[in-house]
């Protein structure tokens, strides 16, 4: 019998595309704040850390993020109490985890800078929270790079490092990883360049969904 697994995906850039979303949201908050808005670019190269340390990077000076952390939960809950958000999964997704879910050895998980609150809502709307045994956000602990996700999320499972796998899009995501001694796998569709990935300690950077499939049937 192979020995259990712990298969750790990111959540934005990795199962779903809330990106745009994050972006729109974003910039409504600066623009409420009376700055200029950062661009969506410039706001998906840094999806994956914690909020505050995004909107530090966007230029907020330190005594003001926190009123900015406060303007974009407001502004992401009142999206979210007008129904679902738009955050499509990637092509393909579906049908890994279901693929994924028949292997008994593996055990499935999230770890993401969403909040817990987002995360849960989003995936049980897609209907896919039913395939994840264990959920790391901010709000257990220390966000990306930092590696107490991914170490938190094994140990409550008895799962070693080594035998953890953390799937990502992004270089936080890679170096997460990396600090967590757990297996680095990047995904090309993501916000983050497959240079980049490799450039952080990604082993392996997957096309799709299919070969990501055999990447971790591998391990």
């Amino acid at each position: 019998m192979s020995e259990p697994t712990l298969i750790l995906f990111d959540c934005d850039g990795t199962l779903m595309n809330g990106g745009v979303v994050v972006a729109e949201v974003m910039k409504e908050t600066f623009v409420n704040m009376g700055m200029k808005p950062p661009s969506s670019s410039d706001v998906f190269r840094l999806i994956g850390l914690n909020l505050d340390i995004v909107i530090q990077r966007l230029g907020v000076e330190d005594e003001n993020i926190h009123i900015f952390v406060s303007e974009y939960k407001k502004n992401m809950l009142q999206r979210r109490e007008k129904g679902p958000l738009y955050e499509p999964l990637y092509d393909g997704v579906l049908g890994l985890l279901q693929k994924l879910s028949h292997q008994p050895h593996l055990l499935l998980g999230v770890a993401t800078g969403k909040s817990l609150r987002g995360l849960t809502l989003a995936l049980k709307h897609h209907e896919i929270d039913r395939y994840f045994t264990v959920l790391r956000t901010p709000d257990h602990g220390p966000g990306k790079p930092d590696p107490f996700m991914i170490t938190d999320a094994a140990k409550s499972l008895g799962i070693t490092s080594e035998r953890t796998m953390m799937i990502g899009d992004t270089s936080f995501d890679m170096k997460m990883a990396c600090a967590a001694y757990a297996k680095a796998v990047g995904v090309s569709w993501g916000y983050h360049s497959a240079e980049h990935l490799f450039g952080n300690g990604a082993g392996y950077v997957a096309a799709d969904t299919r070969e990501l499939y055999e990447i971790i049937m591998d391990f």
